[in-house]
């Protein structure tokens, strides 16, 4: 998972947003991230209506990638959990033949 806050300035008009020095602005994050889905999925007979739908939570384990942040004074190495919950549903289309035939021991 990587992030950074974007800074956009519209006249081009600070010189604290120009070149380099942008970059100790942003406060860019970056780690490893886990993503976990509790949900219901129905699945019909007539292979039309299957959808899905449940909750997903996003872990991002990070920490400041930048060496020095211009706006603190001071280096970003902290690590920090960011967490994101949301809600997801979906539709499934099955690609798969139905078998027809069928064996019995």
């Amino acid at each position: 998972m990587q992030h950074k806050v974007n800074l956009y300035d519209v006249g081009k008009n600070l010189p604290q947003l120009r070149g380099d020095l942008r970059k100790g602005y942003d406060r860019k994050t970056g780690g490893i991230a886990f993503t976990q889905f509790i949900g219901y999925m129905y699945l019909s007979n007539n292979r039309l209506t299957n959808f899905y739908a449940g909750f997903e939570f996003n872990e991002g384990f990070t920490k400041g990638i930048r060496g020095y942040q211009y706006d603190t004074m001071q280096s970003d190495g902290a690590k920090r959990t960011d967490v994101q919950i949301g809600f997801r549903i979906g539709w499934a289309l099955p690609l798969y033949k139905r078998i027809k035939e069928f064996y019995y021991n």
